[in-house]
Formats: C-alpha cells, sequence, structure tokens
C-alpha cells in the first residue's frame, strides 16, 4: 500500500499529468488560477521540456518555480 501512495503522490506532482486541483494542492504558490493556466499552456503547447518553460505563464516566476524545483517532475509516464 505505501509504494502504492507513493507512486500517485509522486504521479501528481508531474508537471505533464498532474490536473489543476493536483498543481494547486502540491506546488507552493500556485493556487487554482495559476493551475488552471498551466493545464492550459499544457493543452495548448504540449507537455513541458523544462522548467523554465513554466516561466512563460502568465504568473508563474523564477522564484515560484525555485520554490517549487524538488516537486516537479516532468517525465511523462
Amino acid at each position: 500500500i505505501a509504494r502504492r501512495q507513493r507512486q500517485m503522490c509522486i504521479r501528481d506532482r508531474n508537471i505533464n499529468t498532474a490536473d489543476a486541483d493536483d498543481i494547486a494542492k502540491e506546488l507552493k504558490g500556485v493556487g487554482p488560477a495559476k493551475a488552471e493556466a498551466i493545464v492550459n499552456y499544457r493543452e495548448k503547447n504540449g507537455t513541458f521540456k523544462s522548467l523554465k518553460e513554466l516561466t512563460k505563464i502568465k504568473g508563474i516566476g523564477a522564484s515560484t518555480v525555485d520554490k517549487n524545483r524538488e516537486n516537479i517532475q516532468l517525465d511523462v509516464m
């Protein structure tokens, strides 16, 4: 069970697969509106290739990315 919970948590932090609710819950400084903007950008432009790409989204700056660097995963499942 612990392994399953760990996998769920990791998946929730994958910026390329998480929904807006999970993004808002998991990332510091990212509320529902910014989380929705992340999902919209991803749907329009495809998966994120780097963390820096997140800074192209209005309201997501380098400091937000830096605060969450350890919590964001990019790999596609």
